[in-house]
């Protein structure tokens, strides 16, 4: 009895790996037209800078560090905190972290989910969580119009590239124009594989390509997988592993 999952159920376990992924990421905040919705950001841990109004701020006061489990490990965001005319909206919540301009017209994220294990490689995985971002704009969007490309804008904390899908979306909503600009990665060969997003979005008159250079230069994945998606193959990465413990045996 063949006992191996269809392509359509595989299909269907991808697709709920990306509505989980991406659901959150919808730039709702600024399909208000007057105003965006607050939430309050969680508690978070301090350092000593904090209760002094004089000293210098850490990184931590900086930057948010959004780790899935183990940090040795696991791929996370880098996340910065501190812009002027931006404020928190959401910090370390389930592997978001979001900051709201204060007038409500942009979003900044980063989300992070665990992903499931797969047989694709990073190139397809990827490239399917940036087609089913687009097909999410689509259903819930007008006048969508979308562009993708491989993209090496975002680094690791050495300052090192790693290769994204790009997607800049255009859409309307309510009497409004957006666009939205986005970068998404999959790593399958992590031990807990992690799909990745970071997501600026505005009404198209607060656009500022420059300040998003600024944001993203700031914004890190740590511990990151293969940089170039092309390497991120679960077999080689199994058959690399298991070809190392081979040796190692030899050694005994």
């Amino acid at each position: 009895m063949n006992t191996s999952p269809s392509p359509k159920a595989s299909l269907v376990r991808r697709r709920a790996a990306a509505l989980l992924a991406l659901g959150l990421a919808l730039p709702g905040i600024v399909a208000c037209e007057d105003e965006a919705p607050v939430t309050a950001a969680p508690e978070t841990q301090q350092t000593d800078s904090a209760d002094d109004p004089d000293a210098e701020p850490s990184p931590q006061d900086r930057s948010a560090d959004d780790s899935t489990g183990d940090v040795d490990d696991d791929a996370y965001w880098r996340f910065p905190i501190q812009f002027d005319g931006w404020r928190v909206e959401t910090l370390d919540v389930e592997g978001r972290n979001e900051l709201n301009t204060t007038d409500g017209k942009c979003l900044y994220e980063s989300i992070q989910n665990v992903y499931p294990q797969t047989e694709y490689s990073d190139e397809q995985e990827t490239q399917f969580q940036a087609d089913a971002w687009v097909e999410d704009f689509e259903d819930d969007y007008r006048n969508i119009s979308s562009t993708q490309k491989t993209d090496t804008t975002v680094t690791d904390l050495s300052g090192n590239p790693v290769e994204m899908i790009k997607v800049e979306t255009n859409y309307s909503s309510d009497r409004n124009d957006y666009k939205a600009i986005t970068w998404i990665r999959v790593f399958t060969t992590k031990q807990m594989p992690v799909m990745m997003a970071l997501n600026y979005t505005c009404t198209i008159d607060a656009i500022d390509e420059t300040e998003l250079e600024e944001m993203v230069s700031q914004t890190h994945i740590v511990n990151p997988g293969p940089a170039k998606m092309e390497d991120g193959t679960p077999e080689t990465s199994s058959s690399s592993s298991d070809s190392s413990t081979s040796k190692d045996d030899d050694m005994v």
